[in-house]
């Protein structure tokens, strides 16, 4: 022991990957042949059956996802580009899965497959050359049609390769219980030889593997630090525009699905830069953390969300609300702003640091967009100013 711990971390690795390298010669040795056979049937379980399904399901979401949808909703020119990346898809899928090795039973319904995705494919571009800016129902149709026995052929490949794979599952479980026996054997008294030696060596590396813990446990924490300054504007500590993006998607997407209403607001310092030309940038800034100390303050509930947009523009998104609750929100907003007391001599609204806010809500839907509900935000937040600012004005959208 007192000679292992004088040795080097390294040299304590090389030690065991050397005790482990020679077990690992001895089991290979003694067991090869029946590995080897093993092996041949587990390749062709995994690549001859699992992969080729894989890529099979592939090409049958492509046609169905992403070329018979595209087609049925948005029957449109700029909707139709993306169905040529797909047919690339599906060529390159059906190019991979063709190319590997097949037995010689089964290269006539490949190249049967083949003639269909090929024909498919000059099908599908042929419409979209002929469609110019948007297809037509009938025309669509018609495509979906000649579509039908490349999808129903990949669905057939897909019951062969299952049906494959049950087989070899078969094959390789008769032969397990007799491979396993052996290697039992085996490996029984390699591993206790190396049982003991590992012990010492591990034993020996306990300390070190400790400090290497901490070291981690810190990098950790640096990195969720790191992670936590990206997505946080460092002047005000609030959420920046990057965090305010994957935030709105994520919290749009989920009100449709329970079709609950979203709220979402703008706020903008009225006469930030007369402020900053009257108090200087110094004073703005503190003017712009003062702001934000009073909104987190306020927004406090999980499904609030506070966001610096950039400048003097703040956004606010409320889930799992009402109208009436964004009505009040945006009212104590205009008060807690107020009530900073913040001196501005060259407000034209208030002797004081005011705000003016522009409120949408709606209850989500499908065809409610994140553009829609900014779009709309600050067209209120326009209307606000416009009438006077130190105001908020509010609308529903449908």
């Amino acid at each position: 022991m007192s000679f292992l711990h004088r040795l080097s971390f390294k040299a304590k690795l090389l030690i065991l990957t050397f005790f482990i390298l020679i077990s690992l010669a001895i089991i290979a040795g003694v067991g090869f042949q029946n590995i080897q056979s093993m092996k041949e049937r587990l390749d062709r379980l995994y690549f001859g059956a699992l992969m080729p399904t894989t890529q099979l399901h592939t090409m049958l979401h492509l046609y169905r996802d992403r070329v018979e949808i595209t087609l049925l909703r948005a029957p449109e020119l700029p909707a139709l580009h993306g169905i040529s990346v797909a047919l690339s898809e599906i060529k390159k899928n059906w190019h991979d899965y063709a190319s590997s090795y097949k037995e010689p039973g089964e290269r006539p319904f490949i190249d049967y497959t083949s003639g269909l995705i090929e024909s498919s494919e000059r099908a599908v571009l042929s419409l979209l050359e002929s469609c110019g800016t948007s297809c037509s129902d009938a025309s669509v149709h018609a495509l979906l049609k000649i579509l039908e026995p490349t999808q129903q052929a990949l669905l057939d490949l897909i019951r062969y390769e299952n049906d494959v794979a049950r087989f070899e599952r078969q094959k390789l479980l008769q032969s397990y219980d007799t491979t396993l026996f052996r290697f039992t054997v085996v490996m029984i008294g390699v591993m206790l030889m190396i049982t003991f030696l590992s012990l010492l060596v591990f034993r020996s590396i306990n300390r070190t593997q400790i400090a290497l813990q901490q070291t981690t446990q810190q990098l950790k924490r640096s990195n969720k630090k790191l992670e936590e300054a990206s997505y946080t504007d460092t002047l005000t500590t609030l959420y920046n525009r990057r965090y305010f993006n994957i935030i709105f998607e994520r919290e749009l997407a989920r009100a449709k699905r329970t079709k609950s209403v979203i709220v979402f607001m703008m706020l903008d310092i009225d006469y930030f830069k007369q402020y900053n030309d009257t108090y200087g940038h110094l004073e703005g800034d503190n003017a712009l953390k003062a702001t934000a100390l009073a909104l987190k303050a306020l927004l406090r509930r999980p499904g609030d969300y506070l966001f610096r947009l950039g400048g003097e523009e703040f956004g606010v998104l409320l889930v799992d609300t009402d109208a009436h609750n964004a009505k009040t929100v945006a009212a104590q907003i205009l008060e807690r702003i107020r009530a900073l007391e913040i001196p501005h001599a060259s407000s034209k609204v208030h002797d004081h640091l005011t705000v003016s806010v522009g409120v949408v809500y709606a209850r989500a839907h499908e065809g409610l967009s994140g553009d829609q509900l900014m779009g709309e935000a600050d067209k209120e937040l326009y209307s606000a100013k416009e009438q006077g600012r130190n105001r908020f004005c509010l609308r529903q959208l449908s």
